[in-house]
């Protein structure tokens, strides 16, 4: 009975399968999942959404650029060729590599362009500047620490269509080329993301006249600046890359305050508090 039951339901799968509706345009969704398998449609991005993505992020010819999941490499080429950028693509599918490198190939882009074989989730971040995604929403949210813990501040992260979930976009824009609107029926999304540099903490200058105390939730700061016998506090200040601004205040009034990572540590400067370009380093720890 069981058997003839399974039988049954194999038979009707089809019949309960996607009718032609609003629903069931293209699946938006790029063709490998979290896993190495090779067992979804590959779905490469538009050639009007590529260009958005190398904008977005304002490749350059200094920009060393990696593509996860990069299908047919057609980022990797539109990078290498039109943005002068050094581009990396990084494919699981066999086919898909050989048709990539084929083609880079044939460009004559070998010497700024290629494709490595292998799981997007094990590929080092660090030596990428802008880094390129067409991901499912899990892969994202699984690339997510790597990111920020790997690449440097101010690399760029581009994403078509899916978000990074608690972690907002620096920039959105919406792509409603004719092309685009053909096979979706709707505008493509990207998102664009900052990579911030990792503020948090205790900070404090060699003579103890500025004790900064920073807390961050990715690129949103928040603490308190004590300096110029003023205690001020802060909640909304902006981290981008490298650099944030922050607007901090007391009963006496606001203060703009801006900080800077630097090997050494924190480069400080409130001008109205007198602090021009100090230099703060982790507040030592207190043992008992």
């Amino acid at each position: 009975m069981q058997r003839w039951l399974a039988a049954l339901l194999v038979a009707l799968a089809p019949a309960w399968g996607c009718r032609p509706a609003p629903s069931c345009r293209p699946a938006r969704v790029p063709p490998a999942p979290a896993s190495p398998r090779i067992d979804a449609t590959y779905d490469p991005s538009p050639s009007t959404v590529v260009t958005a993505m190398l904008e977005l992020a304002e490749v350059g010819p200094d920009d060393r650029v990696l593509d996860l999941g990069s299908g047919d490499g057609r980022l990797v080429i539109t990078a290498a060729r039109d943005y002068g950028a050094h581009a990396v693509g990084v494919e699981i599918d066999p086919d898909l590599v050989r048709r990539s490198r084929h083609a880079i190939r044939t460009a004559g882009l070998s010497d700024r362009a290629q494709i490595v074989q292998g799981d997007l989730h094990r590929h080092p971040l660090a030596d990428a500047t802008v880094l390129m995604l067409f991901l499912w929403p899990s892969d994202n949210l699984r690339l997510r620490a790597s990111i920020l813990a790997e690449m440097p501040p101010g690399a760029r992260v581009v994403s078509h269509d899916h978000d990074m979930d608690g972690w907002a976009a620096d920039a959105t824009r919406e792509v409603a080329s004719p092309e685009v609107l053909g096979r979706y029926g709707e505008p493509s999304t990207i998102h664009l993301w900052i990579v911030p540099a990792d503020f948090a903490g205790c900070w404090t200058d060699a003579d103890g006249h500025a004790r900064l105390t920073l807390r961050q939730g990715f690129q949103v700061l928040g603490g308190r600046l004590e300096a110029a016998d003023r205690q001020l506090r802060f909640d909304a200040g902006r981290a981008r890359g490298a650099s944030a601004t922050l607007v901090a205040r007391d009963e006496t009034g606001a203060v703009d305050v801006r900080i800077r990572a630097q090997p050494s540590g924190l480069e400080l400067r409130a001008e109205s508090l007198g602090l021009d370009v100090t230099i703060l380093t982790p507040c030592p720890s207190i043992t008992p």
